[in-house]
């Protein structure tokens, strides 16, 4: 059994949920969640935080995640009959990204971001590689014109 800490936020338009674990990571995720507290600050960064889908019951949720965690780990923290969470994971020192779940009914085992599904042995790590961040440009592109 793992203890998770969560916090509502009550922020522009809505209330904000952050749920964080008190296990061996605690120390990396109290850094995803300071933050979203610090992102949520900013009105126009709480607005994008609270856009997120909301979960079952109508709540904004962010799992505070590190980038060994498993898909499984998330999915177990879902509603099987049909859920979405948000996770949150630090990829810089002050940076985080964000992405949505949603426990996918019609496949037994999976979970799916958008359209994609993904195995419960699936990391956090490997999520973030293939939806990627930053889109580098080839060598033969025109690199943009910064004016």
């Amino acid at each position: 059994m793992v203890v998770h800490h969560e916090r509502h936020f009550e922020i522009a338009d809505g209330e904000l949920v952050t749920r964080m674990a008190l296990d061996g990571h605690a120390e990396d995720r109290r850094a995803v969640y300071m933050a979203l507290g610090r992102a949520a600050g900013y009105e126009d960064q709480a607005s994008g935080l609270l856009a997120a889908p909301p979960n079952m019951l109508g709540e904004v949720v962010y799992v505070c995640t590190v980038m060994s965690d498993t898909l499984g780990w998330i999915v177990n923290q879902l509603d099987p009959r049909g859920d979405t969470i948000n996770i949150a994971v630090s990829v810089a020192d002050i940076m985080i990204f964000t992405t949505s779940f949603t426990y996918n009914q019609h496949r037994e085992g999976m979970v799916a971001i958008n359209t994609k599904s993904y195995d419960f042995d699936t990391t956090i790590s490997q999520v973030v590689r293939e939806i990627g961040i930053v889109k580098p440009t080839s060598r033969a592109e025109e690199p943009p014109i910064c004016v």
